[in-house]
């Protein structure tokens, strides 16, 4: 094939991965669209439940008083039973009666509910702040993007909740959707799923164990590695919770999913392949030469390509794998401390956090540093685990020991 033959084969290739990141583009806005809409049903669904216990409340004092109305009407009747006067005297008798019954009725009256309406006002903010926004989101492409990402804020998110039985120590995190973010709290022994616009937490889910790492298998779906040596895979509907389980006979810490192929690491010295129901496929620990690959395997991640996996040894070096298990390269540091966490920004770059130096750090194609993109000066302490979120551009830095997630904005 001749140079033109290359240049046309080339382009026909952009083309197609154009046409292709179109329409992935294009799902996101939809999956974001839905994500608000099922923010604001659930607002809805609280508000209508507001309206009804109130209604419920007004209607049960009204109820007591109708009650307590027609018996004092019927009060007011003479007894056919009773004593027989004269018409006259029981005339007089009987408005009497009348107007003393009218007094104390018009006092308690006074004194009971006098409105019937319930009203609802509703928060001008929700709509003004929308208003505020003139699209979804950022459109960002390939070439608008600099070679190396820049940091101009960063923020702290409080992820404690009020049932947390101890400081958080989020081990790991994982996009489950646009806008979503899995926090894997090890220490108190949950998930919460947060939403990094609003930075709120949208809801959680207790496990039976200690949980460490989680990756997505579909949109509605993610498996999570627990300190038992189970996978438990999890729903994502409205509410988080358990479906099946797979049992192994060796620990899982790091998780990666790629091709109906769950990828773990047992936080020692093995990457193990596994399929979806538990089957072993591989078991990789040594290179071609019989050397050993780990000492202390942590996190995992696919490459935006899909071609490679990316793993996090905490003895300062990433080893990277094709898909088949093959040993291809090694990334290693001399800034970088107890290499734990590992994330890619689904343009080709990756980032990668040293837990004891106490940075994050860029990088990008061909292994090539970029730059550090946080340092203790940041107010970084012990980088667990990281996660991109592309359409915020945000870098989510979990810390061990630590109620806060670091949030860089990068441009």
């Amino acid at each position: 094939m001749n140079q033109m033959d290359k240049n046309v084969t080339g382009k026909i290739t952009l083309l197609e991965e154009l046409n292709k990141s179109k329409e992935e583009a294009i799902n996101a806005i939809k999956e974001f669209v839905n994500e608000i809409y099922t923010i604001l049903k659930r607002l809805e669904k609280e508000s209508i439940l507001e309206v009804e216990e109130i209604f419920r409340e007004m209607e049960s004092v009204f109820e007591q008083e109708r009650r307590d109305a027609e018996t004092e009407m019927l009060n007011m009747k003479p007894s056919e039973n009773g004593p027989q006067i004269s018409e006259e005297l029981s005339n007089d008798v009987k408005i009497g009666s009348d107007c003393k019954f009218t007094r104390e009725y018009m006092v308690n009256a006074r004194k009971s509910s006098s409105q019937a309406k319930i009203i609802f006002n509703e928060d001008s903010n929700i709509r003004e702040t929308l208003c505020q926004f003139k699209s979804l989101g950022t459109v960002l492409t390939t070439k608008s993007r600099p070679s190396a990402y820049s940091v101009s804020g960063i923020k702290d998110i409080n992820i404690r909740l009020s049932s947390d039985f101890g400081t958080c120590n989020v081990s790991d995190a994982c996009l489950v959707g646009p806008n979503a973010l899995l926090l894997v709290d090890n220490a108190n022994k949950k998930l919460k799923r947060m939403n990094i616009v609003s930075e709120s937490i949208l809801d959680q889910c207790d496990m039976r164990a200690h949980p460490y790492c989680a990756c997505a298998i579909s949109k509605q779906e993610v498996a999570v590695t627990l300190s038992n040596n189970t996978i438990q895979f999890m729903s994502l509907g409205n509410t988080m919770s358990p479906t099946r389980q797979l049992n192994f006979s060796h620990c899982c810490y790091g998780i990666a999913y790629k091709d109906d192929k769950l990828f773990i690491s047992d936080s020692s010295c093995s990457l193990y392949v596994h399929d979806m129901t538990g089957q072993l496929v591989q078991t990789i620990f040594q290179d071609t030469f019989g050397n050993n690959l780990f000492e202390y395997c942590r996190q995992i991640v696919i490459s935006d390509k899909g071609d490679e996996i990316f793993v996090s040894d905490r003895t300062n070096r990433l080893r990277i794998f094709d898909l088949e298990g093959k040993h291809i390269d090694t990334f290693v540091d001399l800034n970088m401390d107890q290499v734990n966490g590992v994330s890619t920004d689904g343009r080709g770059n990756v980032f990668a956090c040293g837990y004891a130096s106490r940075n994050v750090i860029q990088i990008g194609h061909n292994l090539r540093k970029k730059m550090i993109i946080a340092k203790p000066s940041d107010g970084l302490v012990n980088p667990y685990s990281l996660c991109f979120a592309p359409s915020q551009c945000v870098l989510f830095v979990t810390q061990g020991n630590s109620d806060r997630v670091k949030a860089f904005q990068l441009k």
